[in-house]
C-alpha cells in the first residue's frame, strides 16, 4: 500500500530515474524499496494557468462577460423557439436569430464594461478602492439578471478548488524523507508540495496525513461514504521518534491535525490598531477622537480665516459722501473711508495711534495741501497714506515721525462698489487678482439698486449659501422656490484661477402677478463665485425680463458677516427704461432683495458647523466643493491669516508654552 506525504527538500534532480514496474508486489505483501520523483514541467505550466484563471476570475469585467453571455444565449433560445415552435419567422431568418443573439451578447457586455470603466477611471484604476462603488453599480443587464452565476463561472474557468489545490501542491519538487529524528517531524507547511511514495510491509497500516492548503484556495470537500456504511473514525497514529523499528518503516504523519490557515488580517486595519492599544470593541478611543477633532478644528480655522492679497467690497460707492468719514467694520478690524478733494476714496484703520480714538468721529480737512482725516480727540491730522500731517498742540511743527503710522489700504471703485485690497500696497497691480465684476453693473441699459444685510454668522457659512443652489426651493419657497420640483438639472461647474462658474436649470414657482406674467417652463441659471467671497447669479424669464444679483460677502469679524449687494434688472420690452427704471421699481427690487436675504438670515444665524465632526457632500454640492478647493489653493500659497479669535488663541497658546519652557528662577 502506498503512503503520500508532503515535504520540501531542495536539491532534487530535475531528471529522476524512471519508476520501476512492480506489478502486484504491494498486493502480495512483498517489500518494495522507497523511491522519489519530481513533477514534470507540465505542473509548472498548470500552475501558471491557474494563476491566470484566478486573475481573470477576479477581474471586474468577468461577471459582466458571463452575464451578457447568459443573456445572449437566452435571447438565442427565445428567438429559436419563436422560429421553430410558433413559426413566427420564415426559414431564411435562421441565421438572423443567431446574429441577433450575438449582437445582444455584445451589446449587454458593452453596457456594463463602459460603466465599469468609468468607475475605475474615477478611482485611477485602483480596483480595491473602487470595489464598493462597483458593487453598488446598477446597469440594465444587471437588472435583467441579478445573479452571481457561480456555476457558469466555474464551467468557463474549467477548474475546481480541488484541482487548483492539486496544481499548487505539485508546483514544488518531491523529495525523499530523511531518517532519524527528522523523520518523525515531517514538514506540513502550506508551502510544502512534494509527494513521497514509501513502501509498506505486511501487517502495517498506512496513514495519509491531512494536506494543508494555501489560504487563497478553498478546501476540498470531504468524500461522502456510501449510504448504509457505518461511519468509522480513522485511527490516529501514535507519535514516534527516531528510526522506524520492527516490521514497518512507514514515515509517521503529524500527531495532531493542523488547523486550516486563515487569511492574514491587515495589521493596519482599524480593528487591529484598536486591539494593539488594548481597546475593547465599541470602547471609546480618546486618541482617535482627539485626532478627528483636531483635523476638524484645523479645517474650520482655515475656512473661517481671511484670505489676503484679495479685493473686498467696503461699501456701495454712493454710501461714501464727499467730506464725510464712513466707518466700516470688516476683517476683524475697524476702518474709515473718506473722499479727498478730488473725489478719490482713501481708507485707513479707524483708530488714532495717539490715544486710540475712532477717526470716523472726526472730520475731513485740507492741511498743508494734503486731504486729511482729523482725529476728534486731539485733532491730529492724517493723510490717505497714513502719515501724520499736523499736531495742533505741538510747539515746533514737524517734530513727529515722517513714516506712515496709521495702516492704509489700496482702494478702487468698480461696478458701483468701493473695493479694498487686503494686502501689501507694494504688491504690483498686475500681480493682484482681478476685482470681482460683471458688466451689467456698468451697462446703462441695466438699472441697478444697492443695499446690505448683516448676519449673525461666520462668513464661511454665509458664502457657502451663495454657492448652495439646493436651498432655493425650501428657504425661498415663499419668494420663487418650488419644493414640488426641487431637482437641479444639467448642472455643470468649471473654474479658472480666481472664480468658478456653474450652470443649471430649475423650475420656479410664480408667487405674484409679475412672476406669473414672466414664468417660463424652466429657468436657465448662470452663477459665478469669485475669491475671496463675491458672487453673482443671472437668469432670464419670459417677455425679455432679466435679472442679475451681485453679492459681496464680507466678514465683519469671526461671528458676524455683511452681504453688500446689487440687484440689476432689464426689460427688453422697455428699451428706453421709461417704465421699468422708475423709482417705484427700485423700491420694489430692493424690497425683494431684502426679503430674500432675510430668508437666508433666518437659517444662517442658526447654522453651527463647529458642532459637526465632519460634513457630507453630494453631487448637487459640486459648486461649493469646487470653490472650497480653489480657496484652499490660496491658503496653501500663504494668502491667508486666521481670524482675530483664532489668532488670539494661537498667541495665548504660544505664550503658555513659552512660560512653561522659561527658567523657574526668573
Amino acid at each position: 500500500m502506498l503512503c503520500l506525504r508532503l515535504a520540501t527538500v531542495p536539491g532534487t534532480s530535475p531528471h529522476p530515474p524512471a519508476l520501476p514496474r512492480r506489478s502486484g508486489s504491494l498486493a502480495r505483501g512483498r517489500p518494495c524499496r522507497r523511491f522519489e520523483r519530481t513533477l514534470p514541467a507540465a505542473g509548472e505550466k498548470r500552475d501558471v494557468e491557474v494563476a491566470v484563471r484566478q486573475e481573470f476570475s477576479e477581474s471586474p469585467f468577468f461577471e459582466p462577460f458571463v452575464r451578457s453571455l447568459v443573456l445572449g444565449l437566452g435571447a438565442a433560445v427565445v428567438l429559436e423557439c419563436a422560429h421553430e415552435v410558433l413559426q413566427a419567422l420564415p426559414p431564411p431568418l435562421f441565421v438572423a436569430d443567431h446574429v441577433a443573439a450575438f449582437a445582444g451578447w455584445l451589446g449587454f457586455y458593452l453596457i456594463e464594461a463602459v460603466a465599469i470603466a468609468a468607475v475605475l477611471k474615477s478611482y485611477a484604476g485602483d480596483q480595491a478602492a473602487a470595489a464598493p462603488a462597483l458593487s453598488r453599480l446598477t446597469t440594465l443587464p444587471k437588472k435583467m439578471l441579478p445573479l452571481r452565476l457561480q456555476l457558469v463561472k466555474s464551467l468557463l474557468l474549467g477548474s475546481t478548488g480541488l484541482e487548483a489545490a492539486a496544481v499548487v501542491a505539485g508546483s514544488t519538487r518531491l523529495a525523499a524523507p530523511s531518517t532519524g529524528a527528522s523523520a518523525a517531524a515531517p514538514d506540513l507547511s502550506p508551502t510544502a508540495s512534494a509527494f513521497v511514495v514509501t513502501e509498506e510491509r505486511p501487517g502495517t497500516t498506512a496513514t495519509l496525513p491531512r494536506p494543508q492548503y494555501p489560504p487563497t484556495l478553498p478546501l476540498p470537500k470531504r468524500e461522502q461514504q456510501p449510504a448504509g456504511r457505518p461511519q468509522t473514525k480513522r485511527p490516529r497514529p501514535a507519535p514516534r521518534t527516531g528510526k522506524p523499528e520492527g516490521d514497518s518503516n512507514i514515515v509517521p504523519g503529524p500527531t495532531t491535525t493542523a488547523p486550516v490557515p486563515t487569511p492574514t488580517a491587515d495589521p493596519d486595519s482599524l480593528a487591529n490598531r484598536r486591539k494593539r492599544r488594548g481597546l475593547a470593541p465599541g470602547a471609546w478611543d480618546p486618541q482617535a477622537a482627539a485626532l478627528a477633532r483636531l483635523r476638524r478644528e484645523q479645517e474650520l480655522m482655515e475656512r473661517n480665516g481671511y484670505l489676503t492679497n484679495c479685493w473686498y467690497a467696503v461699501a456701495p460707492s454712493a454710501a461714501v459722501k464727499q467730506g464725510k468719514p464712513y466707518k466700516r467694520e470688516m476683517l476683524g478690524k475697524q476702518m474709515v473711508v473718506f473722499r479727498d478733494s478730488q473725489g478719490k476714496v482713501q481708507c485707513l484703520d479707524n483708530i488714532c495711534p495717539h490715544r486710540a480714538a475712532p477717526l470716523d468721529q472726526g472730520w475731513v480737512d485740507k492741511v498743508d495741501g494734503h486731504d486729511c482725516i482729523v482725529c476728534p480727540y486731539h485733532a491730529w491730522a492724517f493723510s490717505g497714506d497714513g502719515r501724520l500731517r499736523d499736531v495742533p498742540a505741538l510747539e515746533n511743527p514737524g517734530e513727529w515721525p515722517k513714516r506712515p503710522i496709521v495702516p492704509s489700504y489700496p482702494v478702487a471703485e468698480k461696478g458701483g462698489f468701493i473695493w479694498l485690497f487686503y494686502g501689501p500696497a507694494s504688491l504690483p497691480e498686475e500681480q493682484r487678482p482681478p476685482i470681482p465684476f460683471t458688466p451689467e453693473l456698468e451697462d446703462p441699459e441695466w438699472q441697478v439698486v444697492y443695499g446690505e444685510v448683516e448676519f449673525e454668522a461666520g462668513h464661511a457659512s454665509v458664502f457657502d449659501n451663495a454657492t448652495d443652489f439646493c436651498h432655493i426651493h425650501y428657504v425661498h419657497g415663499s419668494s420663487f422656490g418650488n419644493d414640488e420640483q426641487p431637482k437641479l438639472r444639467n448642472m455643470k461647474v468649471v473654474r479658472d484661477e480666481h472664480h468658478i462658474t456653474a450652470t443649471f436649470d430649475l423650475h420656479n414657482k410664480p408667487v405674484n402677478g409679475l412672476w406669473e406674467w414672466s414664468k417660463v417652463p424652466e429657468v436657465h441659471v448662470l452663477a459665478r463665485a469669485f475669491v475671496p467671497s463675491s458672487s453673482f447669479i443671472t437668469f432670464r424669464l419670459a417677455h425679455g425680463l432679466e435679472f442679475v444679483t451681485f453679492v459681496n460677502t464680507v466678514p465683519i469679524d469671526a461671528n458676524r458677516t455683511v452681504n453688500i449687494y446689487a440687484l440689476a434688472r432689464k426689460w427688453s420690452g422697455d428699451p428706453t427704461g421709461f417704465v421699468f427704471n422708475m423709482p417705484l421699481w427700485d423700491t420694489f427690487a430692493d424690497s425683494a432683495m431684502q426679503r430674500i436675504q432675510g430668508e437666508d438670515r433666518v437659517i444662517l444665524d442658526k447654522v453651527r458647523p463647529e458642532l459637526l465632526a465632519r460634513e457630507f457632500s453630494l453631487a448637487p454640492d459640486m459648486a461649493q466643493i469646487a470653490f472650497r478647493k480653489m480657496r484652499h489653493e490660496f491658503v496653501e500659497r500663504g494668502f491667508w491669516e486666521p481670524n482675530e479669535v483664532d489668532a488670539r488663541r494661537i498667541t495665548l497658546e504660544g505664550l503658555g508654552q513659552a512660560a512653561q519652557a522659561a527658567p523657574t528662577d526668573l
